[in-house]
């Protein structure tokens, strides 16, 4: 049985995983380990694996796994109405600590691939839709939000969700729409002057006043370049130790 055709929590061999992994499709990779598939179901209907591995011993998901975070942030967005695709099935897979859930693959175009102009205007009343229901995600950018065929806006990965019971204030809206802005899928698309039209076009539509508008676009700049410092920062560390690595290497092959 097709592991699209298995509903509720299911438990996969490791020998089933394999299969699996083999005869879907791989979307996305992480350290070289498969992170999201696309396959179907006997009927042919669209589906997308989301696969998670075991952190290390100190990481919390040991407590609360990320498949579980998942869920629950699936849940949570459904009852305040956003936008987000089916969950089919979901588990683990035996004796090695890898976890994942299937869910329903969405029709529709990822704002990334739609003009610039009408994909910012999309974007920036979403995310004010959002922040209006108390929606703080940390993993928004252009291809995480789809324009579905028949209308509307989804949301597709909610790994790194919170949820309040009001409105965002406008601190974290500042600071969602500054990682918004610097997003590593998305930098150098927004940095083309994209991030400040996209900044004002969320004022408008969160009804944002003019005094509030010139703020959120300072701030979210200040937000922007504190964290493009900070991983300009991260990147020279790991620079340095690789080279570091390669030096020790090569002085052992001296």
């Amino acid at each position: 049985m097709k592991v699209g055709d298995r509903r509720g929590e299911v438990e996969l061999s490791p020998l089933e995983f394999e299969a699996h992994c083999r005869a879907a499709r791989v979307l996305e990779r992480r350290q070289g380990q498969p992170v999201l598939l696309a396959h179907a179901d006997s009927a042919g209907a669209g589906l997308l694996t989301r696969i998670w591995y075991p952190q290390a011993r100190w990481s919390s998901d040991r407590f609360w796994p990320h498949s579980e975070r998942f869920r629950q942030a699936h849940r949570m967005l459904r009852e305040v109405g956003i936008h987000v695709p089916r969950e089919v099935a979901h588990g683990q897979v035996a004796g090695s600590g890898v976890r994942f859930v299937v869910h329903e693959a969405l029709a529709g175009t990822p704002l990334k691939s739609m003009a610039p102009e009408a994909a910012l205007r999309m974007l920036a009343g979403f995310v004010a839709e959002l922040h209006a229901k108390g929606v703080y995600c940390r993993s928004l950018h252009l291809d995480n939000v789809l324009a579905l065929d028949g209308g509307g806006l989804a949301l597709l990965d909610v790994s790194d969700t919170k949820l309040l019971d009001r409105a965002l204030p406008l601190r974290m809206r500042e600071r969602n729409l500054g990682i918004l802005c610097v997003h590593p899928a998305d930098l150098e698309w927004m940095l083309d002057g994209r991030w400040s039209d996209l900044v004002m076009d969320y004022c408008r539509a969160a009804q944002l006043s003019l005094a509030q508008a010139a703020q959120m676009r300072d701030r979210v700049r200040v937000q922007m370049a504190r964290r493009q410092a900070k991983r300009q920062r991260r990147n020279a560390v790991g620079t340095l130790a690789v080279d570091r690595q390669l030096g020790t290497l090569g002085g052992r092959r001296r």
